[in-house]
């Protein structure tokens, strides 16, 4: 196995592109420029070549099924028809640093015996050629995703999916949380600006306070697995995580991408659940009022901070400064972020009238002497 980060296997590669026709010659010509100017990182191959010791068919042990992902491939290890174990090989030597993170926070946080560890992956981090490569067990259950993404799904199926998900992660919220924190204007501006796209976020007078905790970084109902009794079984894919971080990231990045997959698109499901008055919409802003109001968080604070798993996600691409191939890159997380900065008066002003609302459900009728 050659990495394509290799100058000399690069070299090789294109010394055997054919220029005996003008496409291979054309072929060949920008191959070389891509190389020269640092393209070709961001361009699949990143392995060149894979060659077996011996000839397909003749190893034992289990059955291999590959599913290529963002940042890594998925090697499903098959025994008598059943998954015994995945591992998730980094695509590109850089996004080893994924996988790295990953088990740091996930050891970190199953180290306590908490009501939610048994939903955290036990996971197993080994080192081969391809980089840090993660071991886990199989999830024989079903994403959340699932209930809602291909056609509009109804008020009913879309609060369940948004309940559950928001219970798992209050949970885990609860069972972690820190110190609170109060963030000044300057440090709320550097948790969610995207400096090398030149992103601002709107500027805020005021500091804003709330509880730290561990964050998923990548919560959506895609990484939600439901077993067949209707209870959370596992959270997967946790290579944004963090043990550190603000209590809005997961819940907003949860209802961000509920709306988006049930609606067919980021800002069609932005108009259908935070904009426009629909029953969905009715339903997120009563689920995340009575949120932030359970975490100790003002409307203004959690729609300043809604897209910040976007923030932090394009990051943490430009830290570890890998490929963007096959998913949303940096450039995209930024536009979600900046309609949702365009939004954000509507959006608080939206929330705020929820949390109003449920104060005065809960306080009860006034009565007249």
């Amino acid at each position: 196995m050659v990495p394509a980060s290799d100058p000399e296997a690069i070299e090789w590669l294109l010394t055997v592109l054919s220029t005996e026709t003008p496409t291979g010659h054309l072929s060949r010509l920008v191959a070389t420029v891509a190389n020269e100017v640092g393209a070709l990182l961001h361009a699949y191959p990143t392995y060149i070549a894979v060659c077996r010791t011996t000839p397909a068919g003749t190893t034992d042990g289990p059955a291999r099924v590959c599913r290529r992902g963002a940042n890594r491939t998925l090697v499903f290890e098959i025994e008598d028809g059943d998954v015994v174990s995945v591992r998730k090989l980094p695509n590109h030597p850089a996004h080893g640093a994924y996988n790295e993170r990953a088990a740091a926070v996930l050891s970190t946080l199953r180290s306590r015996s908490t009501d939610v560890t048994a939903t955290l992956p036990s996971v197993s981090l080994e080192r081969t050629r391809c980089g840090p490569v993660i071991v886990e067990g199989p999830a024989s259950a079903t994403p959340l995703r699932d209930a809602v993404e291909g056609a509009r799904p109804s008020p009913e199926t879309f609060e369940r999916v948004l309940r559950l998900g928001l219970e798992w992660i209050r949970s885990f919220q609860e069972a972690y949380t820190g110190p609170r924190t109060t963030r000044s204007a300057a440090a709320v501006r550097r948790d969610l600006a995207v400096d090398p796209l030149g992103l601002e976020p709107p500027a805020v007078t005021d500091p804003v306070s709330f509880p730290t905790v561990p964050v998923h970084g990548d919560y959506h109902p895609g990484n939600v697995m439901q077993a067949a009794d209707g209870s959370i079984d596992r959270i997967i894919d946790w290579e944004y995580a963090s043990l550190t971080g603000d209590p809005i990231a997961d819940p907003g990045l949860y209802a961000l991408s509920l709306a988006t997959f049930s609606f067919g698109g980021f800002e069609a499901g932005l108009r259908q659940a935070f904009l426009e008055d629909t029953p969905y919409s009715s339903i997120l802003y009563d689920r995340l009022a009575a949120y932030g109001d359970s975490i100790g968080v003002s409307p203004r604070t959690f729609a300043i901070y809604l897209g910040s798993a976007y923030a932090r996600q394009a990051t943490v691409h430009f830290d570890v400064n890998g490929p963007w191939r096959f998913h949303l890159t940096p450039r995209e997380k930024a536009d979600r972020l900046a309609v949702l900065y365009d939004e954000r008066p509507e959006i608080c002003r939206r929330l705020a009238a929820a949390s109003a609302d449920a104060r005065r459900e809960s306080s009860g009728p006034a009565v007249r002497m």
